[in-house]
């Protein structure tokens, strides 16, 4: 929701009860936009964040770093609460004197597909240099990244420690998929001591 002077923070991930689960740690990111323009390149942080539930405040303010910074063309703030219970609850984050807000629905965690903390990783076939699995293209970074020559399935049945990123840089250049493929070529790239892997 835009305040006064235009400020409003946007949820960078569904705020649905099927994606956001109560009771197990969640890092949730956020933006902040001057009213209908395009989201910030920068955000002035620390940005403080409060969580309410019918009008009652769960836990403590939460003070949130903005992450990104250069290695990104946008920051954005990675807020990391655990919501205790499936329910709606309001988000508020101060940020130039002035209070933003928005809302989510935390769900019970089994309706909530996407692993949590300490769960474990399902196990999946992913297109490989060997077998692309009827993907096509492999891998469309404008050069084919390295991170396409293990199998997710094949990585986990051998307990190696695995970093997997999905997205799908010829279409997302500027904001988010192309830069964090290009970051994680800069950070992993040559290691050997972790399989990581790049899902389209």
């Amino acid at each position: 929701l835009a305040t006064e002077t235009g400020y409003q923070l946007i949820e960078v991930f569904p705020r649905s009860p099927s994606y956001v689960a109560a009771g197990s740690p969640q890092r949730l990111p956020y933006l902040i936009a001057p009213g209908v323009e395009a989201p910030l390149d920068v955000i002035e942080g620390p940005v403080t964040f409060t969580v309410k539930s019918r009008g009652e405040q769960i836990g403590e303010p939460v003070v949130v770093e903005p992450a990104g910074g250069g290695e990104l063309p946008r920051s954005y703030l990675p807020f990391r609460f655990t919501f205790p219970e499936p329910e709606i609850y309001d988000i508020t984050a101060e940020y130039r004197g002035e209070t933003l807000t928005t809302a989510l629905q935390a769900g019970p965690a089994d309706l909530v597909k996407l692993p949590q903390v300490g769960a474990a990783l399902p196990t999946v076939d992913t297109a490989t240099v060997e077998d692309h699995r009827g993907v096509d293209p492999l891998c469309t970074a404008d050069e084919q990244c390295p991170f396409h020559s293990v199998n997710l399935a094949d990585s986990l049945a051998a307990g190696r420690p695995v970093l997997v990123l999905v997205s799908t840089p010829r279409f997302c250049v500027s904001a988010v998929c192309g830069p964090v493929l290009e970051v994680l070529v800069e950070a992993a790239g040559g290691r050997d001591d972790i399989d990581v892997i790049h899902v389209e």
